[in-house]
């Protein structure tokens, strides 16, 4: 043992340091810098979906590299003209092959360090709020372990260079196909996340079998390592030298001169059938368990927490205004609160009595298409809790977007005093969608720079669809509206202000037009729409 654990030893050196390795982690480390620094409007980390989203990552990267160099390792005495010298050698096959597999070990540890190094740095971050899995995190060294232990097994059989990009071709391939809705799909080695909701999902409802995932790939690992040492020690015992030693240097006697007993001896034995049929077998109970996932207890609780959330949520009161959120969300709160403030301050005093509450609202696919939210719901839970006119907020937040869609589902609030009445968008428009893009967009430099590449990315251009990060009705505004709007925001904030609280009511009259509603803030009137289906 003392020997196989020395080759263990000298072979995780050659794999940790192999240039493909020092490459994948590169790449990977690269492209984790590359877009924390670049992308700075990103979403705010949820981290029951951070450590799925980093452990599959860290999983597919990770696992091709282990199995592009443990093939190359393992293969080394067939890439060069030295399999007799390899024969002579007083260490069987059988350990020389265990060793191997002993040497994946610190790779899954350059994997795990990854895995948690990035976890850690999203958890930092002051706007990032969920719950971590173990299990999701203990996925990504699992897969290299498997990854490295069929490359060994495939190497019985198949020694070819190109074999490694092949397998990882293979990889590629089963992890695109495992996008699939079927359960059968979680015995591949990695899974992504599957269901498209409107934002992240609580912890308690994501429902993906995560521990049953990992020790199947676990056991998976063990089960074709076993199998690899098996057959090797299989390949001693029918390999004789001409004087009737065993290649591991057996004398007629019966042992090795290190005194150990020879590959078809007593290590053979050990790693027969045995080890591999209960690797194989749990592996199998593990995969089998997670075809019940998501089980009928999440289910229901999917169905409660999208049409009647308020039993599941935390509540606090800032400053007069009640904000509801799922527990793992409770620290966007004071985030809310800031830019729901932003938007009142513009609004006259009396219209501010409108937004009471803020409620958080989830919806979530089962299978098919996202079905319409479930507005008459959503109205007798928040009248049940003495929250009715409950503005509501997605699990999304941290982007210009979120924040953009926030404050325009408050301004929408505060302008009209509608809550959602219809299970599609509605469409805004005159100097009611005029005061609502514009307390949404003057709410912060993020969302009037977010609304402003808004109007330049929709067909027809210039109009502006509120529904980032949610799938529930919001406003629509047309592009006259939107275009007096940009107007609008090129002045003083303090100035339009006081021009919007001067005619408050004749802005939000639902008969008032986008050239009266210009002409009252002192912008040019726009050409006219033609549209006239509009709230």
């Amino acid at each position: 043992m003392r020997a196989v654990l020395a080759l263990a030893g000298v072979e995780a050196r050659r794999l940790v340091r192999h240039p493909v390795t020092v490459l994948v982690a590169v790449l990977y480390t690269g492209w984790w810098a590359s877009s924390a620094l670049v992308e700075r409007d990103q979403p705010a980390a949820v981290l029951q979906e951070a450590d799925i989203d980093t452990q599959f990552g860290v999983a597919l990267v990770f696992g091709a590299g282990a199995l592009l160099v443990t093939h190359l390792a393992a293969t080394r005495w067939h890439r060069y003209p030295a399999g007799g010298v390899f024969d002579t050698l007083a260490m069987p096959r059988a350990q020389r092959a265990a060793a191997l597999l002993m040497a994946l070990v610190p790779l899954a540890v350059v994997a795990t360090g990854t895995a948690v190094l990035r976890v850690a740095y999203l958890a930092a971050l002051p706007t990032t709020v969920g719950t971590l899995s173990i299990a999701e995190i203990a996925t990504a060294p699992a897969v290299v372990l498997l990854c490295g232990a069929v490359a060994v097994l495939v190497a019985n059989w198949v020694r070819g260079v190109a074999t490694g990009p092949i397998l990882v071709l293979l990889l590629l391939v089963v992890t695109v196909l495992a996008t699939g809705g079927s359960a059968v799909w979680w015995l591949a080695p990695a899974r992504m996340r599957l269901v498209p909701n409107s934002g992240p999902l609580p912890a308690s409802l994501i429902g993906r079998p995560s521990t049953w995932h990992v020790v199947y790939v676990a056991a998976l690992a063990v089960a074709v390592g076993a199998v690899s040492v098996a057959l090797a020690a299989r390949r001693d015992a029918d390999v004789k030298t001409p004087s009737g030693e065993t290649p591991g240097g057996e004398t007629p006697g019966g042992e090795t001169p290190g005194g150990e007993s020879p590959g078809s001896g007593g290590f053979g034995r050990t790693v027969r059938v045995a080890p591999a049929v209960v690797a194989f077998v749990l592996a199998g109970s593990a995969g089998a368990a997670q075809f019940g996932a998501p089980d009928q207890a999440v289910r229901q609780r999917r169905a409660q927490d999208t049409s009647r959330p308020a039993a599941h949520q935390t509540c606090r009161n800032l400053d007069g205004i009640t904000y509801c959120a799922f527990p793992e969300f409770v620290g966007w709160i004071p985030g809310w609160n800031a830019l729901t403030r932003a938007v009142l301050r513009r609004a006259p005093a009396s219209a501010r009595s409108r937004v009471t509450a803020l409620r958080q609202h989830v919806q979530v696919i089962d299978g098919g298409l996202l079905p319409p939210p479930p507005v008459a719901d959503w109205a007798d839970d928040d009248r049940a809790h003495s929250t009715l006119t409950a503005v509501p907020v997605g699990t999304g937040w941290g982007s210009p977007a979120t924040d953009l869609t926030l404050a325009a589902r408050v301004a929408d609030r505060l302008v009209t005093g509608d809550t959602p009445a219809t299970e599609t968008n509605h469409v805004t428009c005159g100097g009611r969608a005029v005061v609502t893009l514009w307390l949404a967009g003057q709410a912060s430099a993020r969302t009037r720079r977010w609304l402003a590449g808004a109007r330049e990315r929709t067909t027809p251009r210039g109009t502006v669809v509120i529904h980032e990060g949610s799938s529930w009705p919001g406003p629509v505004f047309q592009p006259a509206d939107s275009a007096v709007v940009a107007d609008l925001l090129r002045l003083p904030d303090d100035e339009v202000a006081a021009r919007v609280n001067t005619h408050w009511v004749e802005l939000t009259r639902p008969g008032t037009s986008t050239a009266r509603a210009a002409a009252l803030l002192g912008v040019p009137a726009p050409a006219p729409s033609g549209q006239e289906w509009c709230r």
